[in-house]
């Protein structure tokens, strides 16, 4: 059971490592483009209507990239209950996370390998 609780746990921190990585480039892009943004309308370049319209474009983008992260978290959330238990108590067993389904592998495993050598 304490293997099955760390499968999960493992597999759930990879997955929202691998979630949150890709969502802080959107904010950091974001970020750098409203500090551009500003620079060019204070030098001229954009009107105060331009600066605003491309900075509302830049927090949509920004909640759209929220939204999809939350999405996705909630996604992980849901398969992550879905995983199979794996006990190892006298012998291998993986049974489904409803409980109606299992598997139990019994004889013996023969590991056969030869080396060659030229």
């Amino acid at each position: 059971m304490r293997i099955n609780y760390r499968l999960k746990t493992a597999l759930i921190t990879v997955v929202m490592g691998f979630v949150l990585s890709l969502s802080g480039p959107a904010y950091a892009m974001n970020d750098a483009m409203l500090d551009l943004l500003k620079i060019l309308r204070d030098k001229g370049s954009l009107t105060n209507d331009e600066y605003s319209l491309l900075v509302n474009a830049a927090k949509a983008d920004t909640e759209k990239a929220e939204a999809a992260t939350t999405k996705l978290v909630a996604k992980v959330d849901e398969t992550s209950q879905s995983l199979p238990k794996i006990t190892t108590k006298g012998k291998l067993k993986i049974e489904s996370a409803d409980g109606q389904h299992s598997f139990q592998p019994i004889g013996r495993v023969f590991w056969d390998t030869v080396r060659v050598d030229d």
